[in-house]
């Protein structure tokens, strides 16, 4: 099972959002628990507030959307890469 520290899109993502960190924490924890896929970024929720259990994912993302930028840069410092 992952660790919550390797939801390395959910920390971008919520960076990138303006989360705070204690939201972001909450969040790559809750992904752990769940088994969620590793470049998760935020789960579902219904309206209401009904969290769904399905995550959206970098890899749904648009070839081209913004933020996929932004993750490969997180991952890059992530491994200690000179950007």
């Amino acid at each position: 099972m992952p660790r919550a520290e390797e939801y390395i899109a959910i920390e971008a993502w919520g960076r990138d959002m303006g989360s705070y960190p204690y939201y972001i924490k909450d969040q790559q924890e809750r992904a752990a628990a769940t088994n969620a896929p590793l470049d998760a970024i935020f789960e579902n929720v219904e309206p209401g507030g009904l969290r769904t259990g399905v995550w959206s994912t970098v890899s749904e993302l648009r070839p081209d959307h913004r933020f996929r930028a932004v993750y490969e840069k997180a991952l890059r410092v992530r491994r200690g890469v000179r950007l």
